[in-house]
């Protein structure tokens, strides 16, 4: 929280990756007061959509209190997937925005290939949901695809396995647990090479793709 006489900057979900910070904000403040007499002068619909114009904000909430002060609450676009389009890498956040490319992002998140609606896809959003819940998942979930035939696929961080889960994934508790058993048995007894694939479908087996 920053405050410089009658100015207050919040931002809130803030990243050290993200180039944006209470003194950019600020700037942009003082662009604008500069044309005005005083603050309550200034045009705060135009401020904040020049804050909200900056790719890496989501919401720009601005408001002036009875003390005088001028508010600026700011929430930005946190990144929560790679896209993989070619060679190129590509940050997006829960809502499909497209932020510019960033360095120091977290490289463990999760990557999304194939024909995956982040925003509309119940399926990808309750896979999404169910690995966020578990820490087992988390750890272990590098990557989501999608194919028209084989349905999703979620790849693994440590071992080249893929995990099938249909057109119509179920990834309760039970599955987990049997997903979690299977994958320590192919790092302690198989060196991850005993299948390259793992079909988890049915309900009380998992099978083993060579």
């Amino acid at each position: 929280k920053n405050s410089i006489s009658n100015l207050v900057v919040e931002i809130s979900a803030k990243k050290k990756y993200i180039p944006i910070n209470e003194q950019s904000i600020i700037e942009i403040y003082n662009n604008v007061e500069r044309n005005t007499d005083s603050v309550v002068d200034i045009n705060i619909s135009l401020l904040e959509e020049l804050i909200s114009s900056n790719a890496y904000v989501k919401q720009a909430e601005l408001y002036l209190s009875i003390d005088g002060n001028l508010n600026i609450l700011v929430s930005l676009k946190t990144p929560a997937f790679r896209l993989i389009e070619g060679e190129n890498v590509i940050y997006t956040d829960y809502e499909g925005s497209i932020l510019p490319k960033l360095k120091g992002v977290d490289e463990k998140l999760i990557v999304l290939t194939g024909d995956l609606d982040i925003k509309n896809d119940t399926n990808l959003i309750y896979i999404l949901d169910q690995i966020d819940e578990n820490e087992n998942l988390q750890s272990l979930v590098g990557g989501i695809h999608f194919d028209i035939k084989r349905g999703y696929i979620i790849s693994l961080f440590d071992c080249s396995v893929d995990v099938y889960l249909g057109l119509k994934p179920v990834l309760d508790l039970k599955k987990i647990n049997m997903l979690v058993a299977f994958y320590n048995f192919l790092l302690t007894e198989s060196n991850c090479t005993y299948c390259s694939g793992i079909n988890l479908e049915y309900d009380n087996q998992i099978i083993c793709i060579k």
